[in-house]
């Protein structure tokens, strides 16, 4: 059943960070960290929540630790500080029936010398694979902190590739994505992994 084009989210980037990966990349004050196999983070047209790019790390058959690392944030700017982003992963692949990798947020108060994570894709619960997804993680315990960084860590093993798009930190009042997008290019893009996926069970058997 086709019941339309996904809407087009209406972006109100009022955050004190906001990244939509629509240009350069990575984005200016953004860093990537790579180890193993060096899959490493990039900006795709593949997918996105909006525009018409977003951030990606694909999967490889073998092990990788992937890094996107955001540029400082002084929390002690905000009263209610939140960091909001979409993203968009396989269930089938990180978490029931395969759990080959982990999309984890990372958050560090010492720039970038040891972190601590906060939030990742089991966390969510059941979700739809290849369907956009909005998150919205409260950043009020650290909004004493003046030196924060936040991370994507994508960490696995031959899972399957994770996007994310229009990230933010942002006061908890302050609008971000206000329309949601539909699972209509999930389903666009099932129908692309497929042939992967395919070729990949041939490949292993």
């Amino acid at each position: 059943v086709y019941c339309g084009p996904s809407p087009t989210p209406t972006l109100v980037p009022v955050c004190d960070v906001y990244e939509d990966f629509e240009g350069a990349f990575p984005p200016s004050g953004w860093t990537i960290q790579t180890s193993g196999y060096g899959n490493q983070w990039d900006a795709t047209d593949i997918q996105s929540f909006s525009g018409s790019f977003s951030a990606y790390s694909n999967f490889f058959a073998g092990d990788h630790d992937e890094w996107l690392i955001s540029p400082s944030v002084d929390l002690t700017q905000f009263t209610w500080p939140e960091f909001r982003f979409a993203w968009f992963a396989s269930y089938y692949w990180m978490v029931d029936p395969i759990d080959n990798a982990d999309l984890i947020v990372q958050i560090s108060v010492d720039g970038g010398t040891s972190w601590t994570p906060l939030w990742s894709e089991h966390d969510y619960g059941e979700f739809s694979t290849w369907f956009w997804y909005q998150e919205t993680i409260s950043l009020e315990p650290y909004k004493t902190e003046s030196d924060v960084k936040l991370a994507f860590q994508y960490v696995g093993n031959d899972a399957a590739p994770v996007f994310v798009d229009v990230v933010g930190v942002c006061e908890s009042d302050e609008p971000l994505v206000p329309v949601p997008a539909t699972g209509f290019t999930g389903l666009a893009f099932l129908l692309i992994v497929i042939g992967v996926i395919t070729r990949r069970i041939q490949r292993k058997n």
